[in-house]
């Protein structure tokens, strides 16, 4: 009888002009890029991640995303040039998850994710105050509830276990 390991980390992603995956059973560290354009030659990439160089990184948050993002933005301070990721690029992908997450609570409508790059854009959320935060909910009215199973119960431990003694 063989035996298979019980756990792998194992992502792939497909896109427009190529995939990538990480490595499965050994070094998932290891990111593997294939470029390939539809019907041309694939190229191979892989690339191993920068973490290793800092130490500090595998101890923050987000198995080191956390330090990068810091790292990045102190980075193109000193260099004087636009962060790899900025607020518009953050933006884009956090605002997909909020607003899906609208919609669920919404019976599902059709909701535009917005471009904030545009200042009038910006101007018509300024006041926008949409939080399924519990603590919210207890501030301000009209508030959603955190879950889309409606207004669930979360204890206080669970506060105290993320925030310490409340």
């Amino acid at each position: 009888m063989e035996c298979w390991p019980h756990d792998s980390l194992w992502y792939r992603i497909y896109g427009t002009e190529g995939m990538m995956e990480n490595n499965r059973w050994e070094n998932t560290d290891i990111l593997n890029v294939h470029f390939q354009k539809l019907f041309g030659k694939a190229k191979l990439k892989s690339y191993k991640p920068e973490y290793k160089k800092f130490k500090i990184a595998k101890k923050t948050g987000h198995g080191g995303a956390d330090f990068f993002i810091l790292y990045d933005f102190i980075k193109s301070i000193k260099r004087k040039e636009r962060p790899k990721i900025d607020v518009y690029k953050a933006m884009d992908m956090t605002l997909p998850g909020i607003i899906g997450y609208k919609s669920a609570v919404s019976n599902s409508i059709q909701m535009e994710v917005s471009d904030f790059r545009k200042e009038e854009i910006r101007k018509k959320y300024e006041n926008d105050n949409w939080s399924p935060d519990p603590k919210d909910r207890n501030l301000q009215k009209n508030q959603p509830f955190p879950s889309i199973l409606g207004d669930i119960e979360i204890k206080k431990e669970v506060y105290e276990k993320i925030y310490g003694k409340i």
